[in-house]
């Protein structure tokens, strides 16, 4: 929460002109978001297509398309957004482009690019990554993957809140192997470890409830 107020403090700093790329904080904040709940990269993020057809929008669930290019690029996943995670989209979507409510399910296919203002700041300067680092560096969260960290957040979180089922974070958040999630992602941390040594030796280990992934 701490980057809602830092990330226009940072945006200040790179004098963004709101008549060139209008809702840039509304924007930039939701893409960062997208990121975390769905563990998407950057520019895979910033280049969602909102009218995509196979794209599915309900109002419990919306399953959205994206091509994560990657270092092998071309990969197409789908990413899901529900609960939580889906109501705060929904309200982003339905003020940065002022559809209403009852009508968002399906206006939203005449959207196009879900970031637009962003993606236009992207391909001029390229410098989005550079202020949700400063962003971050305010608030005291100093990385060298200012983007990529939602991917990585993402992976650690989803891991704990599912007691660590490898197939299942991996599939929703675009891994095509749980071996790369392990690797790069994800490892268990000591204390799960040291749980699950305790149940193996049939030592009676206190539950604890997982926490939700949540921003």
């Amino acid at each position: 929460e701490i980057l809602i107020t830092t990330l226009n403090r940072a945006i200040a700093e790179y004098n963004i002109d709101e008549s060139l790329y209008p809702f840039f904080y509304d924007e930039l904040l939701s893409l960062c978001k997208f990121c975390y709940y769905t563990g998407t990269r950057k520019m895979a993020a910033i280049t969602v297509d909102l009218s995509n057809p196979k794209n599915n929008y309900s109002n419990k669930i919306w399953t959205i398309n994206i091509i994560d290019k990657g270092k092998k690029g071309g990969h197409k996943w789908e990413k899901m957004l529900t609960e939580f995670a889906l109501i705060d989209f929904r309200e982003y979507v339905k003020k940065r482009f002022n559809i209403p409510d009852e009508t968002l399910e399906i206006d939203i296919r005449k959207v196009g690019f879900a970031f637009p203002s962003v993606m236009k700041r992207e391909k001029s300067f390229k410098d989005i990554s550079t202020i949700i680092g400063l962003a971050l560096h305010y608030a005291g969260k100093d990385t060298e993957i200012p983007t990529h960290i939602w991917r990585h957040t993402f992976a650690q979180d989803g891991l704990d809140a599912t007691g660590h089922n490898y197939e299942l974070v991996a599939s929703l958040g675009g891994w095509d192997s749980t071996t790369i999630l392990k690797k790069h992602y994800g490892n268990m941390s000591d204390n799960a470890k040291l749980k699950g040594l305790r149940q193996m030796m049939g030592i009676k280990v206190e539950e604890e409830k997982p926490q939700p992934l949540r921003w």
